[in-house]
């Protein structure tokens, strides 16, 4: 008990609090009517991003993941002046099915150029920066598709798929006839093989 007949409650995470705040529940005979005291809002802060990208980009960057802003976008300026540090900051709500940002965002600089910015809010925690689960991370997102094998759930950098050895492709580039569109790992095998036979 706090005072009277208030009592505050911990619960272990924001939908026990959430189903709390619903509805009074009843113990006993009496019924008690609950109010979290906390806030959905977060505070998302981006790290010495550079003066020349526009509020408007980081409001499209945000919506894009259905992230409604609560607040204008703010400049962070050093102590005492009116020089911006390059960090820039907005209060907003996440939609339900999304529990965190992640921790760098890429932006375009111009000239084909772009630099991975990083990203900070409360209660942050690593997801993937294509799809924002929190099951995998972006090495292994279910939608990348990757550009040598032309499967999904991974990327080119991370592809078990070998070259052709004649021609040097990967099999979805290979104009190999069937029979010599070998990889070196297979070529391997065959002679492992015929050795033995």
């Amino acid at each position: 008990p706090r005072s009277g007949n208030l009592y505050e409650i911990t619960v272990a995470n924001s939908d026990a609090a959430d189903e709390l705040s619903n509805g009074p529940f009843v113990i006993g005979t009496t019924r008690f009517n609950c109010k979290a005291i906390y806030s959905k809002d977060r505070v998302v802060s981006f790290m010495h991003l550079p003066v020349f990208i526009s509020d408007d980009v980081i409001r499209e960057k945000l919506e894009a993941y259905n992230v409604e802003l609560k607040s204008p976008i703010k400049q962070h300026m050093y102590d005492g002046t009116s020089v911006t540090d390059g960090t820039r900051y907005v209060v907003v709500k996440f939609p339900p099915n999304i529990s965190s940002l992640p921790y760098t965002m890429k932006f375009d600089l111009g000239n084909n150029q772009h630099e991975y910015i990083r990203v900070k809010h409360d209660h942050q925690s690593k997801v993937c920066s294509n799809c924002l689960s929190p099951n995998h991370l972006y090495l292994n997102c279910p939608n990348n598709k990757c550009y040598q094998c032309q499967s999904f759930g991974h990327i080119s950098k991370y592809c078990g798929s070998s070259k052709c050895i004649k021609c040097g492709f990967y099999p979805r580039r290979c104009k190999c006839e069937s029979s010599d569109n070998c990889t070196a790992s297979e070529n391997q095998k065959k002679k492992n093989d015929e050795k033995k036979d």
